[in-house]
């Protein structure tokens, strides 16, 4: 692992790396046990570009120690996470370690003020800054949630995620360039979130230069970032009335074009756009979906990259396989000893298809109502097919284990049936017929009647 993080990190571009000197050291204690990890992530904000984790094991009293030669001056971002995954933790922070440096952190956690660097800790000042101001965002997050902000209390909420910024800064006396423009963006893009949670709001109680200051390539360092500055835009772009979704779309594209100048960040938003556009997309009839898919084509001429361009006009057009009457598509997926499946093994059948993950509430709750149709329409023209979209397969096949599911226990693998299909959530079942047609997109589900009652019929 340490092997495969130096070379991700050496495609980072640090000025230069350590040669002899001493190593880069992060080390500390936090209130939690062993049944916890840190996880270190290596980014690049300048590129938007996220690294392969490292998980660092806690004492059984919470200590933590890691040490790197060989690279200089890198963000990392450090999150404690519980081992079983069985919860989320508001600890989470990045850091930009400079050489020679040594960080010693003494942190205390709690679900109500989340994470407080204590006295003792030893950092430098932007280090203190950044994450203070990563427990300030958690703690106004969840204040948001719990208080709602309205009227003047809102604009004062709005305004103290600058001025908390700033305080900081002072606070700390940083001087590092790279850390004063991170929390800049940070101040900002949890500004316009607020924000946009709290619509409708003047316009004078968020930073009049936001698309500006906000189109930089640091912005994609946070997750939700492009989608609110895309948002943001959708938003000053609300007064005119667009009679198809398409005009909507060409109008927004241009928007972007016209304010957004970083060219990472406008890539990005781009991305936002068209994939949303292709994920709302409803078929009509296959004549609609030829004549929309040469208006969008015009629309992604605003994009440069031209393979980009081509796979977004591909999967719309690969939403025909939606409509009624469509085949079914031409894809392979994995059993659950990995030997490669297709649907044609049941040619002549009808097809009833489940998509599920091991995750999925609903999705579990609907298996005793699927072995029942099993073995109700046992040694009848009916192929059930369990299709796992789980991205971890060892928890698929516990998950297997666990519910006894026999049968046709298939995982998606590399086939983006999920996509193809334009499966917006799950469980999600599909009906084809022997021929290999389309029947129900949205077949009911087993626990209801009008499954039984459309098999009943067509069996």
């Amino acid at each position: 692992m340490r092997n495969s993080l130096f070379v991700l990190l050496t495609l980072f571009a640090w000025p230069f790396f350590l040669a002899g000197q001493q190593p880069i050291r992060i080390s500390g204690v936090i209130n939690l046990s062993d049944e916890y990890v840190l996880y270190l992530q290596p980014f690049d904000p300048e590129e938007g570009v996220k690294g392969e984790g490292e998980e660092i094991p806690l004492s059984a009293q919470g200590e933590f120690t890691w040490e790197y030669n060989e690279v200089e001056s890198p963000w990392v971002q450090i999150t404690f996470m519980p081992k079983e995954r069985n919860r989320q933790l508001g600890a989470s922070f990045p850091l930009f370690l400079s050489p020679n440096e040594s960080i010693y952190l003494r942190l205390n956690y709690s679900d109500s003020t989340y994470l407080e660097p204590l006295k003792g800790s030893k950092m430098s000042g932007s280090n203190w800054a950044l994450i203070s101001y990563s427990t300030f965002i958690n703690r106004s997050t969840r204040e948001r949630f719990i208080k709602p902000k309205e009227g003047e209390e809102l604009r004062d909420f709005l305004k103290a995620y600058i001025t908390n910024k700033d305080a900081l800064l002072k606070k700390h006396k940083v001087k590092n360039k790279a850390v004063i423009k991170y929390l800049e963006i940070q101040a900002y893009n949890a500004q316009l979130e607020t924000a946009l949670s709290n619509q409708p709001f003047p316009e004078e109680w968020i930073e009049k230069d936001m698309v500006k200051i906000l189109s930089h390539s640091y912005l994609l360092s946070f997750y939700n970032g492009a989608y609110n500055l895309r948002q943001y835009l959708n938003v000053l772009n609300k007064g005119e009335e667009f009679n198809s979704a398409l005009k909507k779309l060409q109008s927004d594209a241009g928007i972007i074009h016209k304010f957004v100048k970083d060219k990472r960040v406008s890539k990005a938003l781009y991305s936002s756009l068209f994939s949303q556009f292709v994920t709302n997309y409803r078929v009509q009839d296959l004549s609609s979906l030829q004549h929309d898919l040469k208006e969008f084509q015009k629309v992604l001429s605003v994009l440069e990259d031209q393979n980009a361009a081509q796979e977004y006009l591909g999967n719309l057009q690969r939403l025909s396989y939606t409509t009624i009457g469509s085949p079914k598509p031409e894809v392979s997926f994995k059993d659950l000893q990995g030997n490669e499946k297709k649907l044609d093994e049941f040619k002549g059948k009808y097809i009833y298809i489940d998509l599920w993950a091991s995750w999925c509430v609903p999705c579990i709750k609907e298996v005793p109502y699927l072995k029942e149709i099993e073995k109700k329409y046992a040694g009848k023209d009916l192929a059930i097919i369990s299709l796992s979209l789980d991205q971890n397969k060892e928890d698929w096949i516990k998950k297997v284990q666990e519910l006894q599911l026999t049968g046709n226990q298939w995982h998606l693998g590399d086939s983006d049936f999920d996509k193809i299909m334009n499966v917006q959530g799950i469980p999600h079942f599909i009906l084809y017929s022997p021929e290999g047609e389309l029947i129900e997109y949205k077949a009911p589900r087993p626990s209801s009647k009008a499954i039984d009652e459309l098999l009943s019929k067509l069996l």
